[in-house]
């Protein structure tokens, strides 16, 4: 797999935007920890810390003392699949459900940026007293925190239907690039909200798809980290999973409150004291570095090592063209000499005599030389012109 896709980047350019090397190292990544029982464990024990004090939210409890990394003893969950609770005896309600399923995930994603990445119907068990069950954490999905202040502000955007908003987020998180054409993608993402979801925006996972699409992708050269591929994934999948237990259920009704306060927290000045030992960290090691980063200087400039490296492309493309220029006049000096040389040898008569033709038949090996090579170099020019 690892050779085909690198295949694919090398010969064929649109695919570089897919990512297609990184989607196959995630998915080896996924497969050896589906793997590791041990991996399995702390990500179990990590996820139930988080919600140890919500009673809405179950985790199994591991046996460490029976389990291994081949052996994974926990908790027997006595509940039901999810998509199974409406015929089940059990008491528990599908609004409720689609509800706490969806503020869980949220907070998953927004609070800890820590998410479980298979929720599927069976690993989601429903219990009495509207209580949800997680099991099987071999595919946990990690987010880093700046990715996730930053996708909290695209999803305002979004959700606030600001589209020149959700275009520089966009750019910010090097999702598109400047090139891109602005106004053609302002109104793709019109299209994508206004046809499939209407003004009032309820599937964010969705709308992550829709953009994530191979024509858009190649359209404006997107390029996606693999979280939010995974991210989009599993919202579009909660999503459905709602909907089928709650016609009406709205993902923005119930996650627009947690990420609107994430931000609020964000931009709180006081936030600031939280960074100030990065910070003095930081300065620290400038105070440290700067004194040894100015004598390594001076001293390279002492002993004239230190050098300019300048990057022109327009000269570059200039200084190629230019070459190929020389080539061709030297290969046309070469045809001209060839067929003066020629000329002047039949004219002569020197050269081996030829009785038939009436001239040397070396000149006229020569002529026919030439002429090949100056069909060849006419054809090239024709071509590349």
């Amino acid at each position: 797999m690892r050779y085909l896709g690198g295949l694919l980047e090398r010969r064929v350019s649109d695919f570089r935007y897919y990512n297609v090397s990184g989607v196959i190292d995630e998915f080896e990544r996924a497969i050896v920890k589906e793997l590791d029982f041990e991996l399995e464990t702390h990500n179990m024990e990590k996820f139930r810390s988080y919600f140890e004090n919500n009673s809405k939210i179950c985790t199994p409890k591991n046996f460490e003392e029976y389990s291994t990394m081949r052996v994974l003893t926990m908790d027997f969950i006595d509940g039901v699949k999810i998509t199974e609770m409406q015929d089940a005896n059990i008491r528990a309600d599908g609004k409720s459900i689609a509800r706490i399923g969806a503020q869980c995930y949220f907070e998953q994603i927004f609070k800890y940026g820590f998410f479980h990445g298979d929720p599927h119907p069976g690993n989601l068990l429903i219990k009495d007293n509207n209580t949800l069950c997680f099991i099987d954490f071999g595919i946990m999905g990690h987010l880093d925190m700046d990715f996730v202040n930053n996708l909290a502000e695209l999803f305002t955007y979004i959700v606030d239907y600001d589209l020149n908003g959700v275009i520089n987020q966009l750019l910010y998180m090097e999702i598109i690039n400047d090139n891109v054409d602005i106004k053609s993608l302002k109104y793709d993402l019109m299209d994508i909200i206004d046809q499939s979801y209407g003004a009032d925006i309820k599937d964010l996972g969705g709308f992550i798809n829709e953009f994530s699409t191979p024509d858009l992708m190649e359209k404006y050269k997107i390029e996606l980290p693999k979280d939010f591929i995974l991210l989009g994934k599993v919202l579009g999948f909660l999503e459905e999973l709602g909907r089928s237990l709650d016609p009406n259920f709205n993902t923005i009704e119930v996650t627009e409150p947690l990420i609107k306060k994430l931000l609020a927290k964000r931009l709180n000045p006081m936030n600031i004291l939280n960074y100030k030992t990065q910070y003095l960290f930081e300065l620290q090691h400038i105070g440290k570095d700067l004194p040894r980063t100015i004598s390594q200087t001076l001293l390279k400039a002492k002993k004239g090592q230190i050098g300019i490296d300048l990057t022109l492309n327009s000269l570059d493309e200039f200084s190629s063209n230019l070459d190929k220029m020389v080539d061709r006049i030297s290969v046309a000096l070469i045809i001209a000499s060839l067929v003066v040389g020629s000329a002047l040898i039949i004219q002569s008569g020197r050269g081996i005599p030829s009785p038939e033709l009436g001239f040397s038949t070396i000149g006229t090996v020569i002529f026919l030389i030439a002429s090949l090579l100056a069909l060849i170099l006419i054809v090239i020019i024709v071509r590349r012109n």
